[in-house]
């Protein structure tokens, strides 16, 4: 049953998308600026207004977000004591990044001193690169296993339909984690711009690149879970059997399967209500044509 914290870190989760769609916003305009600067003034300016915009709506969209840390340790800190110590770790530092990041945003747009916004960023960045070591880590833990797994189900002694199934989820799953993995190294490249400014991360190639690979890395890890559950529901599986649908000849409407032809039925079926009747499905047809043209 969700108490109140489930049910507030559900509704600021579904702020995601709009936050990873912004995000790519905020990047491909950092790239626009780094283009066009020296040739296009003009077009860079106006791409630098819609880069710090962006960023900015960012943070207005992620308030509440440390919360998910914390739900997350609360509901599921780990099956293991060692994934337990590494969630500790990483969702703490993500707490962190997301709380500081509050008052980044605070500064930036002027309610709090402006002094302030270099040193939130700082702590902010530190959080989130501190979070981001851990969940990598985690996620190796995990493809290690899972490609220690999958060597044992290479020499099967259960069912070969199940094991095939199983080694199937441990190959979607790695691929997810390993997308994870690229969108948390290319975070962490950025949280490092921040903490350590340095000629290879601050260079506005880097950053939009970096940027673009976190936010599209988000798309690919739902379409990659759509085909894990699929294959989870056996929809891959070659001897599964597609049922048959029958279809009207004239109008291709879907029968259902208790239909007879040429029986009276007392139903119709789309909106010719033909019942595979042929005749009856061409006269309708030209009834409507003949009351439309009159």
């Amino acid at each position: 049953m969700n108490d109140k914290v489930d049910k507030l870190v559900i509704f600021l989760a579904k702020r995601d998308g709009i936050d990873k769609l912004v995000k790519t916003f905020q990047y491909v305009s950092k790239l626009v600026v780094w283009h066009s600067e020296s040739a296009h003034p003009n077009v860079a300016h106006r791409a630098k207004q819609w880069e710090v915009a962006a960023g900015l709506s960012r943070k207005a969209f992620r308030s509440g977000r440390f919360l998910t840390g914390f739900n997350a340790l609360r509901r599921s800190p780990g099956s293991t004591p060692t994934f337990q110590l590494l969630a500790v770790l990483a969702n703490a530092g993500e707490m962190v990044y997301f709380f500081f990041d509050h008052f980044l945003w605070l500064s930036r747009i002027g309610v709090l001193d402006a002094h302030l916004a270099r040193k939130m960023s700082f702590i902010s960045a530190f959080g989130e690169s501190f979070g981001y070591i851990f969940f990598i880590i985690s996620d190796f833990i995990v493809i290690r296993e899972g490609i220690k797994e999958e060597h044992k189900l290479l020499h099967p002694t259960e069912n070969p339909k199940d094991v095939t199934e199983s080694i199937g989820k441990i190959r979607v799953d790695r691929v997810m984690r390993l997308v994870a993995v690229a969108a948390n190294v290319a975070d962490l490249i950025i949280g490092v711009a921040d903490i350590e400014p340095n000629p290879f991360c601050n260079h506005a190639v880097t950053l939009g690149i970096s940027g673009l690979v976190s936010a599209w890395a988000v798309g690919s890890l739902f379409l990659l879970s759509c085909i894990k559950s699929c294959i989870h529901r056996g929809a891959h599986n070659p001897h599964i059997d597609i049922d048959y649908v029958r279809k009207c000849h004239e109008c291709g409407q879907p029968l259902p399967e208790s239909f007879e032809p040429l029986a009276n039925e007392p139903w119709t079926t789309g909106i010719l209500g033909c019942a595979e009747i042929t005749e009856s499905c061409k006269f309708y047809m030209w009834s409507v044509l003949r009351f439309l043209e009159a």
